[in-house]
């Protein structure tokens, strides 16, 4: 494994474990009040090589050379980089140090990669052993002045933070001058609801009350995806991810298992099987509109076990990115644009709402482990599209 435009590799070099375990105090320059690292980890904390040495007991650990500025990490895999430290510094296995990455999940950390790799560029060459919370303070106000907003700074509050707990076990977005200035910038620029009202379910129910059963296969695709999502008020990801061995059918209901972990998936939690039952109109009837999508798709999807495969070929699994465009474009053709698929969701929980479900229902329906946050961003006045219309019809 190697650091990309470097070379990186594996050598036999073994670092001094006594000299490794010493402590530094909070009298070292550049270090806050209780922060404690090994001299090991005062080194450069760029690695141009690590060597991967297979011990007595069987496990594999690595040792580190300080050959590269902190410039150059920009320009490498920034999970790469901190797994090497925690082969070197932390003398962890391979297998620790992957397990210890892997509990932040893929999207964190694709999301903090961009973030870390700024925050390189700010640090300038300056050795990261020497950072401490005034750089990250730093680092979030030069990313303020560029524009950002209060969300964006908080997750690369987050990622730095995260950084030098996995290395340093040093978690210095704690700090509370770093709390104090992302409460400053979210007074500045408050990260708000995108929307204040929701629109109603009623606008694109209507719009999928049709015979879907001589449509072409993207036109069913759209429909039976965008009708999963509002129904089951799950996450776009969540229907994604359902597998054809996961479906399991009654005589008047189909049940859904999740057996990928979710964004809310957490220790204790996991998302409780989806059932839909049948009802009277097959055109918006989850059950027949399922069935009916996995019949026409079967000759096509030869060893594909995921439910969504693309409508062109060659035949695949369908990226949850094309699922979610499908459901944009039913959101645009029911003139609801401006609302991202993931809208879905808050439009379903607020129309429970309106219809007095039980709350704890809607909760344990979305995965949602307390209200807050439901209160915050999915139970919204849902607004009136077009009262005229609506007097009318």
């Amino acid at each position: 494994m190697g650091f990309p435009g470097t070379d990186l590799c594996f050598s036999s070099f073994q670092p001094n474990r006594k000299s490794s375990n010493e402590e530094i105090g909070s009298h070292e320059p550049g270090l806050s009040g209780n922060t404690r690292i090994s001299r090991l980890a005062m080194s450069d904390m760029v690695c141009t090589s690590t060597e991967a040495v297979t011990q007595q007991d069987g496990s594999t650990r690595a040792a580190i050379h300080k050959d590269t500025s902190t410039r150059e990490v920009s320009s490498l895999d920034v999970w790469t980089y901190i797994k090497s430290q925690l082969l070197a510094e932390c003398q962890f296995s391979l297998v620790a140090a992957d397990l210890v990455i892997n509990s932040l999940r893929h999207s964190s950390q694709k999301q903090y990669a961009s973030y870390l790799k700024r925050f390189f560029d700010f640090l300038n060459g300056k050795p990261l052993h020497t950072c401490n919370e005034k750089d990250l303070i730093n680092y979030i106000e030069h990313l303020y002045s560029s524009g950002l907003g209060y969300s964006a700074c908080n997750t690369a509050r987050s990622a730095v933070s995260t950084m030098f707990d996995i290395i340093f076990k040093t978690p210095i977005g704690q700090d509370r001058h770093v709390s104090r200035l992302l409460k400053g910038i979210f007074e500045s620029r408050p990260a708000l609801p995108r929307h204040a009202q929701i629109w109603d379910t009623d606008v694109l129910v209507r719009l999928l009350d049709y015979d879907s059963d001589k449509v072409d296969l993207i036109s069913l695709s759209r429909k039976v995806v965008t009708l999963l999502v509002v129904l089951s008020c799950q996450r776009v990801s969540a229907i994604h991810s359902i597998m054809i061995d996961d479906v399991f059918w009654g005589d008047d209901h189909v049940t859904v298992k999740i057996t990928s972990l979710l964004k809310q998936s957490r220790k204790g939690f996991h998302q409780a099987p989806l059932t839909f039952k049948k009802y009277s109109n097959s055109n918006l009837c989850p059950y027949y509109q399922l069935k009916l999508y996995l019949e026409k798709t079967k000759e096509l999807r030869g060893g594909i076990r995921y439910v969504w495969i693309t409508t062109t070929l060659p035949t695949k699994r369908a990226q949850k990115q094309t699922v979610a465009n499908w459901i944009r474009f039913c959101l645009r053709e029911a003139g609801l644009a401006d609302f991202t698929p993931h809208s879905l969701r808050a439009a379903a929980a607020s129309k429970a709402i309106s219809k007095n479900v039980n709350v704890d229902a809607i909760l344990m329906a979305g995965g949602w482990s307390g209200t807050s946050v439901f209160a915050r961003f999915y139970n919204l006045p849902i607004r009136n599209v077009n009262p005229v219309a609506d007097a009318i019809l």
